[in-house]
């Protein structure tokens, strides 16, 4: 349930970006593809251990309890 919830809130985000924002989306995209290797895996660890830390903290502060 939470699954599905977590998907449909990621692909409102990801159309409305590519949807408002086109052509900065492509040139982000070129920028990601001329990034090294290493660099791209660091800013993938990051970004999961942001999201493991604010899901943490909504869990911590009982806020597991949103509804979109």
């Amino acid at each position: 349930d939470i699954f599905i919830l977590a998907i449909a809130v990621f692909l409102l985000f990801e159309g409305t970006v590519y949807a408002l924002f086109p052509e900065q989306t492509k040139r982000m995209l070129a920028t990601i593809m001329s990034m090294d290797t290493n660099n791209l895996r660091v800013f993938g660890l990051v970004m999961v251990t942001l999201g493991a830390i604010i899901n943490g903290w909504f869990k911590k502060h009982n806020f597991d309890k949103i509804y979109i």
